[in-house]
């Protein structure tokens, strides 16, 4: 399992943040200094990285051999959180697209790396619930 997750690590969660990581590179060699959070993070991009991580752990209990204890209740909070996000990341939009008052970036900002972090536990429990255990692999 420790191999499974690292895998997924590196290609679910590193990957999809290196956008973000040269932006602010970018910024640091074209001015001097490095952009704030707000700036990175503010327009909600980072919610659709949290969506992609939370339609990949669905996907691994959805395909996984082996029904295991709580992969239930994990999928159904996984897909709500995943809705939950989508909307919020829609009401974000929203005021792009439509142009009225813009969200606060700060708050943005805040919301965007909270649920990330929650993405982040859930899909590694995802991960974790759906591996199957060293014990029940066939054989053939």
């Amino acid at each position: 399992m420790p191999l499974r997750l690292g895998r997924w690590l590196m290609w679910s969660v590193i990957f999809p943040l290196a956008p973000f990581l040269a932006v602010g590179l970018i910024r640091r060699i074209d001015s001097g200094t490095l952009p704030s959070m707000a700036t990175l993070f503010g327009s909600g991009q980072l919610m659709l990285t949290s969506v992609a991580l939370l339609g990949n752990g669905v996907r691994e209990l959805i395909s996984a051999d082996e029904r295991r204890i709580g992969t239930e209740f994990l999928t159904w909070a996984a897909a709500m959180f995943l809705f939950i996000i989508a909307t919020s990341y829609g009401y974000t939009v929203k005021d792009i697209v439509i142009p009225r008052q813009r969200a606060h970036e700060g708050s943005v900002t805040v919301v965007s790396l909270v649920f990330l972090a929650i993405s982040l536990v859930v899909a590694a429990a995802s991960i974790a619930v759906s591996t199957p255990k060293a014990t029940s692999r066939i054989v053939r």
